[in-house]
């Protein structure tokens, strides 16, 4: 067995991670689970820094020095001399103590934490990581499955505006977000699943698969239009995987054909079971069609409404769309009020630090797919590759960057893809580090 203790560096930055996500969700019961987010955000730092570092790769030396130079001045605008972080709702932004900031900083899942996850690109590898980072990803399976079936009698008491309500609780909770809670390290479990071929005799894709349903079924039940899109998207990358692995040989065909026979009545169960016992469809399809403002209620969705403010509000300032208006920035809704966060990933993008974020960002990871899918010769690079174009693809239904093992994996995916000696490793060299 592995000793923990001699686990590479990067390896310690995904247990702070797994652990800030995990006491995430204790956070709905217990204040002191706070502490326990940031350990994970503290044991994250201190892994980077002591984490060996390489220069910027050549290939990608232009534009990742670009964005860090883009992310170093949305903090110094943002972060210190400019706004204190939005903690306490919409509003004027309030007079917040160091101790307030700090809290932010560490707690809040898209702090300017989040922002800083591509300097994971500076961290070295080593060959041995993947072995450890499977343990992680089955620890997550495991949480995840525990925690909804915790949690699942509060969502099946979801309202008709998908809310529900714990005990001794004072007041609700959206089921969407509280998907998104439980389903902890739902990225490493997903790279784990685009690396299965080699790992397939060990019968993981079913264990995924409950996963990938259950995540769909929440996302659904709570009206998430974003989530239940990307949620139905990871099933679907996970079939093509899967049909991916079948022509490479390590699924025999006739296995392939009784997982997706499974894979389609589950499905077909789940939307009949939504359509006709429940609410939640309809709940999905009125907050789809149905337009909001932005005093709607939790039933219609006011996302256009927002992006319709911020672009009037920066059609006021040019200079807003080249640099943004920093980490912390805000937009104006009227009426000396501000609002600091937008639900498009894209436009999002723009808030903070302006188009040449957005360009950069974008870029990065188009290029990171095109190494993997191009020029790697085994399939664990080709499906980080895929996996840092999902990110992109994300930005449409929602994508913000966010303190998670999905995040933190898609930026270490753009270390790897790279590096010219992890493209040119062959599938048997990946095979037998996975499972050393």
């Amino acid at each position: 067995m592995a000793n923990i203790k001699n686990a590479p560096h990067v390896v310690w930055m995904f247990y702070g991670i797994l652990l800030y996500e995990i006491a995430g969700l204790g956070s709905l019961f217990f204040s002191w689970s706070n502490y326990l987010c940031m350990l994970g955000v503290i044991i994250t730092i201190i892994a980077f820094t002591r984490a060996p570092k390489l220069p910027i790769p050549v290939a990608a030396k232009v534009s990742v020095t670009l964005l860090y130079a883009t992310i170093v001045f949305m903090v110094c605008r943002g972060s210190l001399i400019g706004n204190t972080p939005h903690l306490y709702g919409e509003g004027p932004l309030p007079n917040s103590s160091m101790y307030d900031i700090i809290r932010f900083f560490l707690v809040n899942p898209y702090s300017t934490f989040a922002i800083l996850f591509p300097f994971v690109i500076l961290v070295d590898w080593r060959i041995d990581e993947f072995m450890y980072l499977r343990k992680i990803a089955l620890v997550s399976s495991f949480a995840s499955i525990v925690a909804y079936f915790v949690f699942k009698d509060y969502i099946a008491l979801a309202d008709e505006f998908g809310r529900t309500q714990f005990a001794n609780a004072s007041g609700f909770v959206s089921v969407r977000s509280l998907a998104n809670q439980i389903f902890v390290g739902l990225g490493a479990v997903l790279c784990m699943s685009w690396s299965f071929q080699y790992l397939i005799q060990k019968k993981i894709y079913w264990i995924l698969l409950l996963i990938l349903f259950l995540n769909f079924f929440c996302h659904v039940s709570g009206g998430g239009r974003g989530n239940s899109v990307i949620a139905l998207g990871y099933i679907l990358l996970f079939f093509l995987f899967l049909y991916n692995s079948s022509k490479s040989g390590y699924i025999r065909r006739s296995k392939i054909r009784s997982v997706f026979a499974v894979l389609f009545v589950a499905f077909v169960v789940v939307v009949y079971y939504l359509a006709t016992k429940t609410s939640f469809l309809d709940l999905l399809i009125s907050r789809t069609f149905e337009g909001g403002d932005i005093n709607a209620g939790l039933r219609e969705s006011s996302r256009e409404e927002y992006m319709g403010a911020m672009i009037q509000d920066f059609n006021t300032d040019f200079l807003s769309w080249i640099f943004g208006r920093g980490v912390n920035g805000c937009y104006s809704l009227g009426k000396n009020n501000l609002r600091s966060s937008l639900e498009w990933g894209y436009m999002w993008l723009i808030l903070k630090g302006g188009v040449i974020y957005l360009v950069l960002y974008v870029y990065i990871l188009i290029k990171a797919f095109a190494n993997g899918y191009r020029k790697s010769k085994n399939a664990l690079a080709r499906s980080l590759g895929f996996l840092c174009l999902v990110q992109v693809l994300l930005l449409v239904p929602f994508g913000l960057p966010t303190v998670s093992i999905q995040c933190l994996l898609v930026w270490h995916s753009v270390r790897l893809l790279n590096s010219p000696t992890f493209l040119n490793l062959s599938d048997s060299e990946v095979h037998r580090m996975i499972n050393k």
